[in-house]
């Protein structure tokens, strides 16, 4: 996939975005002096603390996150996290449906294991967890009947029905939500969490965000809460 770059001096402010987030940056990056300096970035880098000097990320708000980074105050996006069951399949209504049953997901440093194992140590451990290592083997996983469910936001389910034919359906109401936010240096990114905070609402204020979504998305996905 392609990235765009522009180059920088160690001391200018710049910014580390998830390429789909680019545009959004951009629009920020025209409400003041921010240069965009977008690459593909991985939860595992930024997970094991890569993450180096005034570099933001979408993520969403985590406890153990923000004992090292400062987050904006301003929410970037929506993040509902549901059930993707079969289409046929109306079983399932949340997670207390899954007793004896078995939800598959791709590994253990995602949210969504997270809120999925939550759940289910708090209640006993009522249905099992499995991995698969790619998309295409959850939604065989489940077209199979070797699992049940699996955890994503709406736009990933229309995705794998899309690529994969996979005849799956999102249950409501969502198991999880949460708003996203950007993420700074805590040591030295004070001012341009604030600068960029402000940019951030005012997009959102003038209907910018909610253009882009639309968009881009299909939908309105921009974030109604702060924190």
């Amino acid at each position: 996939m392609p990235t765009e770059q522009s180059s920088r001096r160690a001391n200018d402010p710049y910014a580390v975005v998830r390429v789909s987030g680019y545009r959004v940056c951009r629009a920020i990056c025209g409400q003041g002096d921010i240069k965009p300096v977008v690459r593909i970035c991985t939860y595992r880098v930024y997970q094991e603390g890569f993450v180096e000097a005034s570099t933001q990320l979408p993520a969403e708000r985590a406890y153990r996150r923000a004992q090292k980074y400062l987050y904006g105050t301003v929410g970037y996006t929506t993040f509902p996290q549901h059930l993707g069951v079969r289409e046929d399949d109306f079983s399932i209504r949340s997670f207390d449906d899954l007793k004896g049953k078995t939800v598959v997901l791709r590994s253990t440093t995602a949210n969504k294991y997270y809120v999925t194992n939550k759940w289910n140590e708090k209640h006993g451990r009522s249905f099992k967890i499995t991995f698969e290592s790619t998309v295409a083997l959850i939604c065989e996983a489940i077209a199979s009947g070797r699992a049940d469910a699996t955890v994503a936001i709406i736009r990933s389910l229309e995705n794998f029905n899309r690529e994969y034919d996979a005849h799956l359906r999102a249950v409501q109401p969502p198991v999880y939500g949460s708003d996203t936010y950007y993420l700074f240096n805590k040591r030295t990114d004070a001012e341009l969490q604030k600068t960029f905070d402000a940019a951030l609402k005012e997009l959102k204020d003038d209907g910018t965000m909610k253009k882009l979504s639309l968009e881009w998305l299909g939908g309105d996905f921009t974030a109604k809460l702060g924190i």
